[in-house]
């Protein structure tokens, strides 16, 4: 079988390349799928994340995304190189391919995936999505919030393959640090802020407890400044990007995810959270909910309400029985989001489809 991703830059740091490295190794390694990676910007340096030995990188070294359509157009058309399935990981990039796989003939598979919530879209994004969907041999997305809606709206080849977790360890957390992260990039819609302002309300009666801020970006400077003036600068730390995302979970006590961004897809930092056995204190959002199942390993709170963020930080923090119980359930939910799984949910769509 043969399977070309295509994606804007291998090479950058996000969900969408972490998700790439992992189905494209466990093709390769345990299918033994003959795997290409089509990068439209990427020059030839080295993934952030690991690919494997057997994946190929096609480095397209475009500028923009009219080059990147370009390119793809190129690639398919005239390279003679042929696959089995193709797979758009990109809005933009699936609305290329919605024009090109008629042309690609009938052995050729189209499967879009979708990493945002439908309910990011205007509703003008919408109905381009649905038109383009159609279009596709599945579309695969991350909850079922989202995959009900497009069956109603009639993309019909519509199923839930949720992440796969991007590392899978026997340990877990020991969970008795006393340390608080937050983990993904700097922006305002990553709530922050709002982190920093619930901490400094039960920093000055939990001395020795930490915030660990794990990432960068447009905002970390004003969240500097805003530590400083709530006076919590002696108590948090700002790590910047970390590589080894796992080291950093096992020394935690419990993330937090205080995002303004309702429009997540299935974030990644969770789903590691889950492996090392690290209890999660999140502003209520469906993917979450979905993502956490019935257990116990997840406190949600309400939407933007920093007082109540607090308050649920500091239970997790004055009872560690309570610690320690979420953390036993979320290392035993995170054994459905391992690749084995998750795995054979591609091998029997993509087997299904090909018949």
């Amino acid at each position: 079988m043969k399977i070309c991703f295509i994606t804007y830059d291998i090479n950058q740091v996000g969900g969408i390349e972490r998700v790439i490295a992992i189905l494209s190794r466990y093709f390769t390694e345990t299918f033994l799928w003959e795997t290409d990676i089509l990068s439209l910007y990427s020059e030839e340096t080295k993934a952030f994340f690991s690919l494997g030995e057997k994946v190929r990188v096609i480095h397209g070294n475009r500028s923009g995304l009219k080059e990147g359509k370009k390119l793809i157009r190129e690639y398919l058309l005239q390279s003679g190189k042929s696959y089995d399935y193709i797979f758009t990981f990109h809005l933009y990039l699936a609305e290329t391919m919605a024009v090109l796989i008629p042309r690609l003939g009938k052995n050729t598979k189209w499967i879009a995936t979708e990493h945002n919530s439908v309910y990011y879209y205007t509703w003008k994004r919408k109905l381009v999505n649905l038109l383009m969907y159609r279009r596709a041999d599945h579309l695969v997305v991350l909850t079922e919030a989202c995959a009900s809606y497009y069956k109603r709206h009639g993309v019909k080849r519509t199923l839930v393959i949720p992440n796969a977790v991007s590392f899978e360890i026997p340990e877990s957390s020991c969970l008795d640090k006393k340390r608080i992260v937050a983990i993904g990039r700097m922006e305002y819609v990553k709530g922050y802020d709002m982190l920093l302002e619930a901490f400094s309300q039960i920093a000055g009666t939990h001395p020795d407890w930490r915030l660990r801020l794990i990432g960068d970006g447009v905002t970390r400077e004003s969240l500097e400044k805003q530590a400083r003036e709530l006076n919590i600068s002696d108590v948090m730390e700002f790590a910047g990007y970390q590589k080894n995302v796992k080291e950093q979970l096992l020394e935690a006590s419990f993330l937090v995810m205080p995002s303004r961004n309702g429009y997540e897809g299935f974030p990644m930092t969770a789903l590691e959270a889950l492996e090392c056995g690290v209890p999660i204190v999140a502003y209520e959002m469906f993917q979450l909910r979905e993502m956490a199942g019935d257990s116990d390993s997840m406190k949600f709170v309400e939407y933007c309400n920093v007082t109540e963020l607090a308050r649920a930080m500091e239970d997790l923090m004055d009872h560690p029985e309570k610690l320690k119980f979420m953390g036993r359930e979320a290392k035993e939910r995170a054994a459905y989001y391992h690749s084995s799984h998750i795995g054979e949910m591609w091998k029997e769509l993509l087997q299904s489809t090909g018949n």
